[in-house]
């Protein structure tokens, strides 16, 4: 970075300090000590991270143009189903030894608090680096980078096999349960006779990430202001106009969730009343989805000691689905693992609740990630870390409620 950027920068970064002390940067320095690296997160980001920074993803995908400035974001989803921004960094260098030090920045910035899973692009320095930082944390790849790859090493097979792109397409989507999952796998390995490797996405909670909708929105948003043209600073503006887009995305669900009551298609059901109000709407739409579908279910068969067992299918479709249920401690698990995977029960668990008749989901299903008071408390972890919180959403969330 030239002279006269690095001094625009360190104002602009004096600046946001100045607004806000729990503002966050890092820069990394190469030896005639001239900036190559630069990371930065707002306060906003930090206590965000705190509340949905269980499964992010780091998408350095901005970078592949060679006009646009290289950029990597880190993003997430939050309780409405939002694009969440936890930071971004500049990356004029990408080794291996770099993405060491943003990573270990970036949880220095997030209090050591390491996400459960982390989505990245398929690049060779981004995985030995989180094998270094984050060792205990799932890496997952998007479908959409799965599906490059094969196409970049799989490309005869796409081209003299037509059911090959169907039977690989099937394994990534169509497959909730495990053993089902692998039958198709190993059937795959024996008809066509590549190298393969394994992958269980739903063995660790990835809350519904799987495609790169997420990274594209995002970088689609910000395609104006990663020009070359612009300087350092205006960059900066430009980058925190669309965060700030973001967050009025976030502002404008929150207000809407507190002004309309979710559409219950089964108005009688106990478990709809009981999480009407409890989950944001978007996640109450997506739970809804599951129940009604329970009416499709059937219990083919069942075993009943001290823990209950059962075989769920599905009317007129092949597959099933084992559902284990503990009466003493009142716990639920399924083959499938929506539950883990994705944070709501699914169909088959409540066939079984309600084959047990049991009308009301235990307080451990409802996870707190995706209820309306999943942000209650940010004024406690505020404290506790010495964040100093924007208030500005807080304060136009009231100001709608009351000239509503």
């Amino acid at each position: 970075m030239e002279h006269g950027a690095t001094v625009s920068l360190g104002r602009y970064f004096s600046r946001q300090l100045k607004e806000n002390s729990s503002y966050y940067f890092a820069t990394q320095l190469d030896y005639e000590e001239l900036i190559t690296n630069i990371f930065w997160a707002d306060a906003r980001m930090i206590i965000d991270y705190s509340h949905f920074g269980d499964v992010i993803t780091f998408d350095t995908t901005y970078s592949t143009n060679r006009d646009a400035r290289p950029l990597g974001v880190f993003l997430g989803l939050n309780y409405h189903r939002e694009t969440v921004v936890f930071g971004g960094a500049l990356l004029y260098d990408e080794t291996i030894e770099f993405f060491v030090w943003l990573f270990e920045t970036f949880l220095e910035a997030m209090f050591e608090k390491k996400p459960i899973t982390i989505f990245t692009d398929q690049d060779a320095a981004t995985l030995a680096a989180i094998k270094v930082v984050m060792p205990k944390t799932y890496h997952a790849l998007y479908s959409w980078h799965m599906w490059q790859n094969a196409e970049k090493h799989l490309g005869h097979l796409l081209k003299n096999e037509p059911q090959f792109n169907a039977d690989f397409l099937a394994c990534i989507y169509e497959y909730d349960g495990e053993d089902e999952f692998l039958t198709a796998w190993n059937e795959m390995l024996d008809k066509y006779d590549e190298k393969w490797a394994q992958a269980y996405v739903k063995r660790t909670f990835i809350a519904g990430m799987k495609t790169t909708q997420l990274s594209e929105n995002f970088n689609a948003d910000l395609k104006d202001c990663l020009r070359t043209d612009l300087n350092i600073v205006e960059f900066f503006t430009h980058f925190e106009t669309v965060v700030n887009q973001k967050r009025d995305k976030e502002l404008e669900a929150e207000y809407n969730s507190r002004q309309k009551f979710p559409r219950l298609k089964l108005k009688s059901s106990p478990m709809l009343n009981q999480v009407a109000t409890v989950y944001t709407p978007k996640l109450f739409d997506l739970f809804q989805t599951e129940v009604e579908e329970v009416m499709a279910l059937s219990i083919l068969e069942r075993n009943v000691s001290q823990t209950h067992s059962y075989v769920v299918g599905v009317f007129n479709q092949n597959g099933k689905y084992e559902v284990m249920w503990n009466p003493l401690d009142e716990t639920l698990s399924c083959s499938c693992r929506k539950f883990e995977s994705f944070g709501i029960l699914c169909r088959h668990g409540l066939k079984v609740l309600d084959v047990l008749d049991i009308k009301l989901i235990p307080n451990r299903y409802i996870m707190k990630r995706w209820r309306r008071d999943a942000k209650d408390g940010s004024r406690k972890n505020c404290t506790t870390h010495n964040i100093n919180p924007d208030t500005r959403l807080e304060y136009e969330i009231y100001a709608h409620d009351i000239m509503a």
